[in-house]
């Protein structure tokens, strides 16, 4: 829908204009949870100068407001309009706890971090995944601000790509220009640098449109991350799961987790590990022609689907001096700490990340990051073990601290969604129907299997 852009001021001297004939969807009718949200299709975003110094200075704020009577795009200069636009949107939607609005943001560690001062006191909870990185923050128990790209995956123009039809326009505001709020706009920002800050916040409205049609209305349910999309999945397989057989599945779930935070922190601290990539080091500053590459389509989930050697029972810690029995044997995936004297690179290519080894040797050779000679000690999985065996020698390894898990298959509560998301992807794509939001929705649910 074509939007209109109003000034803040505009919008402040007669707010009922632009908010009303709101449609309300209940959560929960009784009970401590009782809620509803707003069918108001709201995005946030700012535009900052930052200095040399690093500090950073909003000069132009965007607010979609896409609702019944039209799609709006009110647009200010201060943090002191916008908590105005906030406390008016408040009193004019009759917000409360029970009745709230949900606003978008492309990238919230960024936002709260200058909006947060400005509500000091008012934040009723910010739920984060990391430090200064909020999946979501709500003001005064009525205003959710959500991360969206945490849904989708990728940047806010692979988002339009899938899932609006306004775009993503070619090009980047300079964020080293120096901008300030008491410059008039048409003396900072040209037009289609306007119209590039309009479109990024025409998005989010759109994005919550396909929200409230997929998940909210329908299902009562707000995503919070792309995992969670497929998460929903599985537990609805779990609930068909056993042909009416109740199964205690978070139980079964949690009973093969490490049995102490200590040692959960240190299996996902030095197991968890992301794919190899690297410069082979006599190719290092070189512009190579003839270069070939190939691609394995799909090669996550196709290994959660055909793969039997995943960690399928509670962890047992084992004696070390079994490491060589239990290896050979191919029934257990293992997971072990050990010491590597003289570890020495076979070939070009040295797999093992200095950041992955809780010691490392005084006089080990690094090529940038990799190691590639010394005595180093390390956490590994049998995988990374077989990797080693490939890559290196060594003249002794020593065992310190061993346990052990049943290989087998992912359960099929797990897989049977997978597949299913899996298959209607690549129909979708062999019809040619690869630019729709349904096609983005069952990409998005394969591609976050492996989270």
């Amino acid at each position: 829908m074509p939007f209109q852009v109003i000034t803040i001021e505009k919008f402040l001297a007669m707010p009922y204009l632009y908010a009303n004939e709101i449609d309300v969807i209940w959560f929960a009718k009784k009970g401590k949870r009782k809620r509803s949200y707003l069918e108001l299709y709201c995005g946030f975003d700012i535009e900052t100068y930052t200095t040399n110094d690093h500090f950073g200075y909003m000069y132009i704020w965007q607010f979609s407001l896409y609702g019944k009577t039209g799609n709006y795009i009110i647009i200010g200069r201060t943090w002191a309009q916008f908590v105005k636009l906030i406390n008016t949107l408040i009193y004019e939607l009759r917000l409360t706890k029970e009745r709230r609005i949900l606003i978008a943001i492309a990238n919230a560690g960024f936002e709260h971090q200058f909006m947060k001062k400005h509500f000091a006191g008012r934040w009723s909870k910010v739920f984060a995944k990391e430090k200064r990185q909020p999946v979501y923050a709500i003001l005064d128990d009525c205003v959710e601000f959500r991360d969206v790209l945490l849904i989708t995956g990728g940047s806010l123009k692979t988002l339009a790509k899938e899932y609006t039809t306004t775009q993503k326009l070619v090009g980047d505001l300079d964020y080293s220009i120096p901008r300030t709020a008491s410059q008039p706009l048409n003396e900072i920002l040209t037009e289609q640098e306007l119209k590039y800050c309009y479109n990024d916040v025409a998005i989010l409205s759109e994005f919550m449109q396909y929200l409230f049609n997929s998940y909210i209305k329908p299902e009562k349910y707000i995503p919070l991350t792309k995992t969670g999309l497929l998460r929903r999945e599985v537990k609805k397989a779990i609930a068909e799961n056993g042909n009416g057989v109740k199964r205690d599945i978070m139980r079964e779930v949690y009973r093969c987790y490490p049995n102490s935070y200590e040692l959960y922190s240190k299996l996902m601290k030095w197991c968890f590990r992301g794919g190899y990539t690297h410069a082979n080091i006599r190719h290092v500053n070189k512009v190579l022609t003839g270069v070939k590459s190939s691609d394995i389509t799909s090669s996550y989930p196709y290994t959660m689907l055909a793969f039997d050697g995943f960690p399928v029972s509670p962890l047992r810690r084992e004696n070390v001096e079994d490491f060589d029995t239990l290896y050979n044997a191919g029934k257990y995936c293992l997971f072990f700490c050990a010491t590597f004297t003289n570890l020495k690179a076979k070939t070009d290519h040295a797999i093992e990340s200095k950041s992955k080894c809780i010691a490392i040797s005084p006089d080990a050779i690094i090529d940038n990051g990799r190691v590639r000679r010394g005595t180093i000690t390390v956490w590994l999985t049998c995988l990374d073990f077989k990797c080693y065996e490939m890559f290196y020698t060594f003249d002794k390894m020593q065992v310190h601290e061993l346990y052990s898990s049943v290989k087998g298959r992912l359960p099929r509560y797990l897989l049977k969604p997978l597949a299913q998301a899996y298959e209607k992807k690549a129909k979708m794509k062999h019809e040619g129907k690869g630019g729709s939001q349904e096609y983005a929705l069952y990409k998005s649910l394969v591609n976050s299997a492996y989270g």
